[in-house]
């Protein structure tokens, strides 16, 4: 009697990878160390810059952005001042402090 193989189930991959978000900024803006007004200043960004938003707070009031003098590099800037191409929804949540350099690596 022959024994039943068992299935492999079928994972589907997206179809497409989602589209960056784009932020283009409403003011001119310190980008602090930390999701804080307390936060160190590590970089700036000048009203009408437009830059990608790699990442947010749970509640949604500060974004992680890879600093214009070093791409490599991230900091946090107020929501307030940026106005979305795309929903904050698909960015990860990334926890409040400092944000290692380097690739931003999500689970």
């Amino acid at each position: 009697m022959a024994q039943a193989v068992p299935q492999t189930p079928v994972v589907q991959l997206p179809t497409s990878i989602p589209a960056p978000v784009i932020a283009q900024i409403t003011d001119n803006l310190r980008v602090r160390s930390i999701p804080s007004t307390s936060g160190a200043i590590i970089d700036r960004l000048n009203k009408g810059d437009k830059i990608q938003i790699l990442g947010r707070t749970a509640a949604n009031d500060w974004l992680v952005v890879p600093l214009p003098s070093n791409p490599n590099a991230h900091g946090w800037i107020s929501a307030a001042f940026a106005q979305l191409n795309g929903p904050l929804d698909s960015l990860p949540i990334i926890p409040p402090g400092p944000v290692p350099p380097g690739p931003l690596v999500y689970p």
